[in-house]
This record gives structure tokens, C-alpha cells and sequence, in this order.
């Protein structure tokens, strides 16, 4: 009896154990907890140019510096494209946008990194990256400024963790993923399920139809 009663007991541990883990696991890596936890590090980006207006987000990952897809912070002209004039951030915590300015920028790789300027007195909490890829199947969320209606969260599935997609015949290593993304969602933040940074959201894929 007192063997069954020791194994009862180890087992009733066991599940017990199992169960707090799980609730754990799914209140600390749930989409809610996920954005409370990121969203010091993913702003709003504004950008103009002769009345010229459009909007994007852009994500911290290092001391003063946002990196942005390079489609945000430009725009075309006849003959190329060109940096917008104006470039501002916004913290979803304020009402004023800020200044920046473009440190660096790779036009084929869609990729620019902005620098707060050191006369705005604004704390950027840099966000946690990756140090391994995600596999297909695996949960993922983006945050950004949807619509230029703030900054917001989705939540999808890694669907392949390296597809080769062809731009103006240059092709780039992405991640692919089946979050919802509309204007102003790129240069947002694809995180893993823990909430780390392993991408940067850059464009949607549409069939031949014009959808998803």
C-alpha cells in the first residue's frame, strides 16, 4: 500500500507540475504578454517630402539606433528613389513626433537604420534577437503601425524560414509567415514565440489574383 501511495503521489507531482508549466508557458508567451513586452521597442515613422506623406514602423535593436525597411523612408521619382526630406518617429506612449536621421541604408536588401538624435530626450528600450531560426509551424507575431492606426499585434505561423523572393530582378532570403500586414506594418518587428526579434516585416505576397 504504501508503494501505491508514494506512486500516487509522484504522480499527482508530476501533473501537477506539468499543468503550472503549461499555464506558464501560455500566459508568458501569449500575444497580450508578448506586446507588453515589446512594445517599448517598436515606434511609429512618419516621413514627407513637399506634402509628401507616408507611414511605416521601425524597431530598436541597439542604443539610439531603429532599423526600418528602406521602402519606408523613401520614395520615387522619375528616374530613382529618393530619401524623404523629413524623418520622424513616434513612441506609442506620446502624442509628438521626434526627429531622426538615416545612418545607413542597403536599397536592395530593403533595409535602413535611423538614429534618435541626441537633443531628444527619449529612453528606447532595444528588443531581444534571435540567436536561432525558427522553424515552419512555429508561432510568430508582428507588431507595427498597421494603417497608421498605432502600433498593434498579429499573430500567425512561420510557413517557410527561407524562401527566395525576386525584386527588381535582385533576389533576398526572407521569412515567410501568415500574420496580417496591411500599410504601414513595414519595418515592424517578426517576433518568435518567446517574443525575440527574427525579422524585419518588409512586403506581402499576393497571388495572380491580387490575394493573400
Amino acid at each position: 500500500m504504501k508503494k501505491i501511495h508514494i506512486i500516487n503521489i509522484t504522480l499527482n507531482i508530476i501533473t501537477f507540475l506539468g499543468i503550472s508549466s503549461l499555464i506558464f508557458f501560455n500566459k508568458f508567451y501569449s500575444a497580450d504578454s508578448i506586446f507588453d513586452r515589446s512594445i517599448h521597442s517598436v515606434f511609429e515613422v512618419k516621413c514627407e517630402t513637399e506634402g509628401d506623406i507616408s507611414y511605416g514602423s521601425a524597431v530598436a535593436f541597439e542604443k539610439d539606433l531603429l532599423v526600418t525597411n528602406f521602402h519606408v523612408i523613401s520614395y520615387n521619382t522619375t528616374t530613382t528613389r529618393k530619401i524623404h526630406d523629413f524623418i520622424m518617429l513616434r513612441s506609442p506612449f506620446s502624442n509628438d513626433y521626434f526627429e531622426c536621421t538615416v545612418k545607413t541604408y542597403d536599397e536592395n536588401n530593403d533595409i535602413a537604420i535611423l538614429e534618435k538624435m541626441s537633443s531628444v530626450k527619449l529612453e528606447i528600450k532595444t528588443i531581444k534577437t534571435a540567436k536561432k531560426n525558427s522553424k515552419p509551424g512555429e508561432k510568430c507575431f508582428a507588431i507595427g503601425n498597421a494603417n497608421n492606426l498605432g502600433i498593434g499585434i498579429t499573430e500567425g505561423n512561420i510557413v517557410n524560414n527561407s524562401v527566395s523572393i525576386k525584386i527588381n530582378d535582385f533576389s533576398r532570403k526572407m521569412i515567410q509567415a501568415n500574420v496580417t500586414s496591411s500599410n504601414g506594418s513595414s519595418g515592424g518587428a517578426l517576433l518568435n514565440k518567446k517574443g525575440e526579434l527574427i525579422g524585419i516585416t518588409t512586403l506581402k505576397l499576393v497571388d495572380s489574383y491580387g490575394l493573400l
